[in-house]
């Protein structure tokens, strides 16, 4: 198991959060840019949205910018399922002891610090570090 295989999981909720991030700011927009208010009516993107494919349109831009960033979500989402299960996979065939299974999985799947692991399995900060130091040197090196 290589470094980059750890890591895995946390890079890609990192970068889905980020795309997430970037969704609400591209969906705020689109609300900033097609609401309109009068005394008399709310009018809604429905209302203003230019008709027809316009590509120099500020809304129909922003409308697929919208749809191309959740099929990226989609897709991260789906890549991260796959990347859970094997690196859950990995760890159990390659460290036979459980609680050093459980630290693995802690800090790489569940993507937890190692303060918040200490509590969960009942051992300080410091010996979760020096262990998962261990397992790393173990895992990596073999």
């Amino acid at each position: 198991m290589t470094k980059e295989e750890l890591n895995e999981v946390r890079r890609l909720k990192k970068q889905i959060a980020a795309t997430q991030s970037k969704l609400s700011a591209l969906r705020e927009c689109v609300e900033s840019t097609t609401t309109k208010y009068t005394r008399e009516k709310n009018y809604t993107a429905l209302d203003v949205s230019p008709k027809g494919k316009n590509p120099d349109s500020k809304i129909e831009v922003l409308i697929a910018l919208i749809v191309d960033t959740e099929s990226e979500i989609n897709n991260l989402q789906a890549r991260l399922i796959e990347a859970v299960s094997e690196l859950t996979t990995k760890i159990q065939a390659e460290i036979k002891d459980s609680t050093e299974q459980t630290l693995i999985i802690y800090r790489y799947v569940a993507c937890k610090y190692f303060r918040d692991i200490g509590y969960l399995m009942g051992y300080s900060e410091n010996w979760i570090y020096w262990k998962h130091n261990l397992i790393l040197r173990n895992i990596i090196c073999n």
